[in-house]
């Protein structure tokens, strides 16, 4: 549950301060590269909206954690920077650093799945949830 809480508290770092522009995808690129970074850098939407069929329905199971919008609190800036994407095939990595308007810096491994010609988040790809969801109850 706490490898849960970490993951979730740094994709939600990193969804509250995504409103920087994308790099190539600014300029129109659209590699799997370039959508990823766009979709990072993306204005609010619900997490749920980005997340793969998979995580939908394991977080289904803690209501209101995929309802969460990327919305920045008043007068809270900050920003997201995508250090690097790996793609293969259908599925990809993203080292990320979220820092928020006071200062606080978040780094980590975002996974993602592409799903009907679409990248989403996918957090149930990550090694952590891989775990928790052989816990009993969890399937």
């Amino acid at each position: 549950v706490l490898v849960l809480a970490a993951i979730v508290g740094i994709v939600l770092a990193v969804v509250l301060v995504s409103n920087s522009s994308g790099g190539l995808s600014a300029l129109g690129g659209n590699s799997d590269e370039d959508q990823i970074r766009s979709m990072m850098s993306s204005g609010p939407s619900t997490l749920k909206e980005r997340t793969c069929a998979n995580d939908q329905k394991f977080f289904s199971k803690f209501p209101g954690i995929a309802d969460s919008t990327g919305t920045n609190p008043a007068g809270t800036k900050g920003k997201t920077t995508v250090d690097s994407v790996h793609v293969t095939g259908d599925t990809a990595t993203a080292e990320v650093t979220a820092t928020s308007g006071s200062g606080l810096e978040r780094s980590g491994t975002l996974y993602f799945r592409k799903e009907s010609g679409e990248w989403r988040i996918c957090f149930t790809d990550s090694p952590q949830l891989k775990q928790l969801q052989n816990l009993p109850g969890m399937k």
